[in-house]
């Protein structure tokens, strides 16, 4: 009875198989185009920017229209260690910067976030280690995992509000940071979030974050005060967050906290 039983087995695989081959092929795949310095796909959505040569420097702009169409993406990995561009201008037509899109983009000193787009993803702009500023805009809802980790050089951030979440790592590593304020649409603060923000020496979390994830401000050294919701003023919480050298007299309340 085995050898019928694999016999069956081994022509469903194939079958299952033969039938992705045949979605592959029957598929629209975009295709891969270039025009000067970078390269873009045509989709359904508008044009989508792929990739851009290893030798661009300095200044770089982004069209908002390629062959007619708008430009309305930056693909995952598109300027990833173009580590000679300086600046980057976005067309107000994107809407979506997609994961790593200029991760390791380490001469990058200013981009700018259009309005329209609405999530940071993963990694988008990790190890940009000479950016100084960045201004994120009113549409952004979510900054993802990593989003600024090592961003070494950023002196400030504004998160703006309409945020309401903060990804696991967003901003660890940003040392140069020295303070940051919390809009009240923010309700989760990830693990690790702020973590090696060595430079950090305030924190503003207001009433309506309900969810801080363990380590958020590990090792954040000269931070000698936070407000923070009544929720976490424990010793327990305190070290969960690493920040127990805090507790208690460190720790404050918001503003609109109830005293």
């Amino acid at each position: 009875m085995r050898k019928p039983v694999c016999k069956l087995i081994y022509l469903l695989l194939c079958a299952l198989i033969l039938e992705g081959c045949g979605q592959r092929q029957g598929g629209n795949i975009p295709e891969s185009k270039t025009q000067g310095q970078i390269s873009y796909e045509i989709g359904d959505a508008g044009v989508t920017i792929t990739d851009c040569e290893g030798s661009a420097e300095g200044e770089l702009l982004i069209p908002n229209k390629i062959e007619g169409l708008l430009v309305t993406s930056i693909g995952g990995w598109a300027f990833a260690e173009c580590s000679s561009l300086s600046s980057v201008t976005i067309p107000d037509s994107i809407t979506n910067i997609q994961h790593r899109a200029f991760s390791d983009c380490a001469s990058l000193t200013s981009v700018n976030i259009p309005d329209g787009v609405t999530s940071i993803e993963v990694s988008a702009f990790s190890g940009c280690s000479s950016l100084t500023s960045i201004i994120i805009p009113d549409s952004v809802t979510s900054i993802g995992q990593q989003a600024f980790d090592g961003c070494g050089s950023l002196t400030s951030i504004t998160i703006p509000e309409g945020v309401t979440s903060i990804g696991v790592l967003a901003f660890a590593g940003c040392e140069s940071l020295t303070s940051v304020t919390i809009p009240d649409s923010v309700t989760i603060i990830s693990a690790g979030a702020f973590t090696l923000c060595f430079g950090l020496t305030s924190v503003t979390i207001p009433d309506s974050v309900i969810i801080i994830g363990g380590a958020a401000f590990l090792q954040c050294r000269r931070l000698t005060e936070i407000t923070i919701p009544q929720a976490f003023h424990s010793k327990d919480e305190a070290r969960r967050l690493g920040l127990d050298n805090l507790w208690p007299d460190g720790f404050l309340l918001p503003d609109s906290a109830d005293k």
